[in-house]
């Protein structure tokens, strides 16, 4: 993690770096609302649920990132059925909010 800059004892950010992320966000959720996709590189590496586009075939999937305990460090894209993606996905899209009741 970067050294930012400290506030009564408070890590904090600067105007530009702010404005960055500012930036990076709104470029994202303008993205989306386009029906856009994003680049892998800022899909979460979390469980949670996504779909990723791989362009080589043209395929779309649902993943989710796993991680081995024994190895943290490493990470794969893992179907939701379970196998792992041997594709290399390159960008991605959250899913749909499902409908209400």
């Amino acid at each position: 993690m970067a050294n930012l800059p400290t506030e009564f004892g408070v890590a904090c950010l600067t105007e530009a770096g702010a404005q960055r992320i500012a930036k990076a966000l709104t470029d994202a959720v303008a993205a989306l609302d386009a029906g856009g996709w994003l680049p892998i590189a800022s899909a979460p590496k979390s469980s949670k649920t996504i779909i990723v586009y791989c362009a080589e075939r043209k395929n779309t999937y649902t993943v989710t990132w796993w991680r081995d305990e024994e190895f943290p460090w490493s990470g794969k894209w893992k179907h939701s059925h379970g196998d792992y993606l041997s594709e290399t996905p390159t960008h991605w899209t959250p899913l749909l909010t499902p409908p209400k009741d």
